[in-house]
């Protein structure tokens, strides 16, 4: 019948390995049970062999034997103390981490019973422009959640959409485009055009995001001077995965952003 040797987890790194191991065959820590199963096999195996020894080398190494059993005495008996201060340093870091969870979350509760309520009128009433100047005065409140609104996402993208537009007027004037600018218009337009799901809005948000989405368009085959082929070139340089790759659209505009104010 196979034996299974029984497996411990390493303390240092997380490795699995038998418990009779005398260190961890991953990281090398090690294991005091498997060095002092070893250390104990082979005294026995040597003290079958000590008949044939002088009585005094059986003497020192009676003395040496004992000098190392103390020294894995005082190794144990620190390790004890470090795994406990160790243990304890946890213990102490999550009990913090639940009371700043709980004092975050009653904090969160308050303000969004203060606020969602202003919030939800003004969304009604389509005055966009009131919920981000309230998000903008607010953003440093103890508990702001605005991210929890059920609307959050279109939101937005509104505030996109009108940064991207306000920045066309700053690469209109060529006394004021400058490369940075045609970065940031780029990239949003990416966001836009690309990574906007259709499953994060309600049917009427959708049908909003698709207008603003075709001025974008306008400005960019127009102002921006970008042709079907590139947006779509620029799109796969871009695509990380779902998400944009910013730097990558920085790189791309960089190269070519001159001829947006000729």
């Amino acid at each position: 019948m196979e034996i299974r040797m029984k497996k411990i987890r390493c303390q240092n790194c997380g490795a699995e390995f038998d418990q009779n191991s005398a260190k961890c065959p991953h990281c090398g820590a090690i294991n005091e049970w498997g060095a002092e199963k070893e250390y104990i096999q082979n005294l026995k195996e040597i003290k079958e062999d000590l008949a044939d020894i002088p009585e005094q080398i059986k003497e020192n190494y009676k003395k040496e034997t004992l000098t190392v059993w103390k020294k894995i005495g005082i190794v144990t008996g620190v390790s004890a103390v470090i795994i406990g201060v160790v243990f304890g340093i946890i213990l102490t870091v999550y009990r913090g981490t639940e009371e700043n969870y709980e004092v975050d979350r009653k904090a969160k509760m308050l303000w969004a019973k203060e606020y969602y309520p202003k919030i939800d009128e003004w969304y009604e009433q389509g005055n966009y422009d009131a919920i981000i100047e309230l998000m903008h005065t607010h953003y440093d409140d103890e508990g702001y959640a605005v991210w929890d609104w059920e609307h959050y996402y279109f939101i937005s993208a509104y505030e996109n959409y009108l940064e991207f537009m306000d920045s066309v007027d700053y690469m209109t004037n060529k006394e004021t485009a400058n490369k940075k600018t045609s970065q940031y218009m780029v990239g949003a337009a990416m966001h836009f055009l690309f990574f906007l799901k259709e499953t994060n809005y309600t049917t009427e948000e959708w049908e909003l995001i698709q207008d603003w989405r075709g001025e974008i368009e306008e400005v960019l085959y127009h102002e921006m001077k970008f042709t079907k082929e590139e947006v779509q070139e620029l799109y796969e340089k871009v695509n990380n995965g779902g998400y944009i790759d910013y730097d990558e659209c920085d790189k791309y505009t960089g190269k070519i952003w001159e001829r947006f104010i000729k």
